[in-house]
């Protein structure tokens, strides 16, 4: 192993201390196995991805780092990272990764880190030449490039979905980088508590785990399982998100790790002593039953005590062990080893618990106001005495998270935030803001400092927004919202925060979430005319009974002329920018299809007609006359059949995205084939699921849209998913076009020679309709791709029947 690592001074230093700090592998050879099992068909081209799960303390990393050994001695290259909670700059997870990659270290100047990237970059991928400034605007955050992306990122408008494609985009190019490298020498990519992981490193350990599968690379995550909860404003964890959109499509094999039983635990005591006293060893897994860590603490915590020695080689009791409580928790144990701390260690240790599981020496030095070298030196000292925080260049982490929590815990809250804010001060004064505003916004959050908090938390949350990190950015929001509502003199900001998380929560489907922020503005804000446009966003749940089957639908707004927005496998969502938009002028309508959102899902009838009857019993309850139809993909079928069969209840149809191949087709349905595509579909829903998206969006350019799609489906039955889809795809609706006699408006993203062909026809046929194709926006959800220009001309067909060139043409 030692040959390998010569040259790297950083590995060497990890090899050391497991030789030294950690026992031999316990309780774990069938998981080893299958592991080196895995590593072996990744160093032959066919690449895995690989998650551990367990508890704290469980042995997640040992784990895997005895597996990285593996993969060391068969001349792969190893790449570690830990994911950070205050940490939550995009790509944070991942940048460790590419610092090891090009051999950067933290003192590197800029340009000696071009230099590093650019020779590697033409020695090994020349092709990826293009990539080198975005590689340097991850590492380096002050370069031009740097300020010349967030120049550009912030002059996007996030309804328009731009600023999420950028980051697809960038998540695409780092990802094939990884894959056209590990062709040169194989690649194990270790992601380490991967629950605090920020969105876009979610996003590109996903989007890497989908390409990986003919590729020498493995990719491993770890992650607590029992940190996968809800937070305190009521969100789902983004791995949650992430783990389920893998999981459909079959991407990683799982590893949960378990306690040890008592005779591994009995074993790895024994490693550890070279003593074997069984009544010892059961009371101590009786104490901490089975976690290794929990174990291990147990033992150092005796060492402390001087109740174990070490003699001749061997370690020997110095006392009747009857006589020694054993801690019952880990955290008894974490305190019992800090108590040996002398009091400056005890106070370094304590600044750095407030400062996070990754601190430098700079930021306490600068708040202990203790002389350098004497810091440094007991900074070595806590690492090489009592082991519980390690050195990677000049940072330090804490050996494990938990001994960071029993630290901060154990300081007093008046304490804490007084350190919250000096250490706010610190980053804000010394070090650069810019590269610090998350972290900035976290301590002057937990000092409760409200006048500084709440601009760095808005900014924070602007910027999280901005990559499209929607978790992050609700929470910022929230912590925002928090620290103003017992003063005044945040009024103003208040109000605006509180409709912002009700657009946000919107975007992600909270629906009744929003409600309630949107108000909370109305009933704190005199302004009539602010409370009217707040009370257009409001969604209005309705619903109606179409013989015994329950339909939901949802209202927004007001006005004489109603919009009627109509897709499907989602409601509101997709429809998000329109209801900004047109809601402050109409009446905006969606429904929940049958089988989807609120509405019942019965066992069958699944078809069109009866979503065209359960459209009618609801534009009976509405009572509106003064009707624009607008319909995406399936529900423009819907929409045809609905205008169609009650002819004068609609006064303009908008079609999106409807397919009019048949009409240049040639007639006829391929009954058998279809009867084996719908039986094998009803077999993995899942699968047809996965492919239904894939054709849907097929540009990988707009695959985080497709990552929605696939959620969106979630509230959907898998198998009423699949009987709907084929019932529609089954269904000709394009002989019924020839009866539509109100005006038409036909708009399309880039599509097939086919389609434009059908397109054209249909304009023949209809009479007076008209059409308009957006460029660069993937065939479909045109209406969230390119919002603003759909908006424009949705709202120019309403009010004048004509297109928006036609009408600037006239004027």
């Amino acid at each position: 192993i030692k040959q390998y690592t010569s040259q790297n001074p950083i590995l060497t230093a990890q090899i050391e201390r497991i030789e030294h700090s950690l026992p031999e592998l316990v309780g774990r050879e069938n998981e080893l196995w299958k592991l080196e099992e895995l590593l072996n068909n990744s160093l032959v081209g066919n690449g895995n991805t690989l998650l551990i799960t367990g508890e704290a303390g469980i042995g997640k990393t040992r784990l895997i780092e005895e597996l990285l050994l593996s993969g060391l001695s068969k001349e792969a290259k190893i790449l570690k990272s830990k994911c950070i909670y205050e940490s939550l700059s995009p790509l944070s997870a991942f940048k460790k990764i590419f610092m090891d990659l090009f051999k950067i270290y933290n003192n590197d100047s800029s340009e000696i880190l071009q230099n590093k990237i650019s020779n590697q970059i033409k020695t090994t991928v020349p092709q990826y030449n293009f990539a080198i400034p975005l590689l340097h605007n991850l590492l380096v955050t002050q370069s031009t490039e740097t300020k010349a992306y967030t120049k550009r990122i912030q002059e996007i408008d996030p309804t328009t979905l731009t600023a999420i494609f950028q980051i697809d985009e960038q998540i695409s190019t780092l990802s094939e980088l990884l894959l056209n490298i590990s062709e040169k020498q194989p690649l194990m990519i270790f992601i380490d508590d991967l629950h605090l992981a920020d969105s876009s490193s979610l996003k590109l350990f996903h989007k890497l785990s989908k390409l990986i599968k003919k590729s020498k690379l493995m990719l491993i995550g770890a992650y607590r399982k029992e940190a996968l909860i809800k937070t305190e404003e009521g969100l789902t964890h983004p791995l949650v998100n992430t783990l389920q959109r893998m999981k459909r499509d079959t991407l990683y094999q799982i590893m949960e790790l378990k306690r040890l039983n008592e005779i591994d635990c009995l074993t790895l005591i024994n490693n550890v002593l070279k003593i074997c006293d069984n009544d010892f060893g059961k009371k101590v897994f009786r104490e901490t039953q089975g976690n290794p860590l929990f174990v291990l603490e147990t033992l150092k915590y005796l060492i402390n005590k001087k109740v174990l020695q070490r003699k001749n080689g061997n370690w020997k009791f110095t006392k009747n062990i009857e006589n020694i409580e054993i801690p019952p928790r880990v955290r008894d144990v974490i305190l019992n080893r800090i108590q040996f701390l002398s009091e400056d260690e005890r106070d370094i240790l304590d600044c750095a618990s407030i400062i996070g599981e990754e601190f430098s020496s700079k930021i306490i030095e600068n708040i202990t106001s203790l002389d350098r070298l004497k810091l440094l030196k007991k900074l070595n000292k806590i690492e090489r005495k009592y082991q519980l925080i390690h050195s990677v260049n000049e940072k330090y982490m804490f050996d494990h998270a938990k001994i960071r929590e029993v630290l901060y815990q154990g300081i007093n809250q008046e304490l804490r935030k007084e350190y919250h804010g000096l250490i706010a001060e610190n980053l804000e004064n010394k070090f650069q803001k810019n590269e610090s505003i998350t972290e900035i916004a976290y301590h002057y959050y937990s000092a409760g400092n409200s006048t500084k908090a709440i601009p760095y938390l808005i900014e924070a949350a602007q910027k999280a927004r901005k990559d499209w990190a929607l978790f992050e950015t609700i929470r910022y929001y929230s912590q925002a919202l928090k620290l103003m509502e017992d003063n005044e003199n945040w009024n103003n900001k208040r109000m605006e925060t509180l409709e912002t998380l009700g657009d946000l929560h919107a975007l992600i489907a909270e629906h009744d979430l929003a409600n309630e922020y949107y108000k909370k503005v109305i009933a704190n804000t005199s302004n009539i005319e602010n409370k009217d446009r707040i009370l257009r966003k409001i969604r209005q749940k309705k619903f109606v009974d179409n013989n015994g089957v329950k339909i939901a639908y949802y209202v927004y707004g007001s006005g004489k002329k109603t919009i009627f927005l109509l897709a499907w496998t989602s409601s509101t969502e997709i429809w998000i920018p329109q209801v900004k938009h047109f809601s402050q002028k109409y009446k905006l309508v969606t429904m929940d299809l049958r089988g989807t959102g609120e509405s019942d899902k019965p066992q069958k009838e699944y078809t069109i007609d009866k979503n065209v009857d359960d459209l009618k019993s609801i534009i009976d309850d509405l009572g509106d006359k003064n009707i624009t139809f607008v319909g995406s993909f399936i529900g423009a079928k819907i929409a045809v059949k609905y205008v169609t069969k009650y002819p004068g209840r609609v006064s303009q149809l908008v079609l999106l995205s409807f397919d009019p191949r048949s009409i240049t087709a040639k007639p006829g349905f391929d009954t058998k084939g279809f009867q084996k595509e719908y039986e094998t579909a009803l077999k993995s829903p899942s699968l047809c699921i996965k492919q239904f998206w894939e054709e849907t969006i097929p540009n990988p350019k707009f695959e985080s849209m497709r990552e929605w799609g696939y959620k969106s489906a979630q509230r959907t039955p898998a198998k009423i998913f699949v009987k709907t889809l084929y019932n529609f795809k089954k269904e000709d609706v394009c002989s019924l076009i020839k009866q539509i006699e109100i005006p038409t408006l036909l708009l399309y993203g880039d599509m097939k020679e086919s389609v434009l062909k059908g397109i054209e026809k249909m304009k023949n046929i209809i009479p007076g309709s008209k059409s308009y194709i957006f460029r660069n926006t993937g065939p479909c959800f045109i209406n969230m791709f390119a919002a603003n220009k759909f908006n424009k001309i949705l709202e120019t067909f309403i009010n004048s029947g004509e297109l928006i060139e036609q009408k600037e043409n006239r004027s």
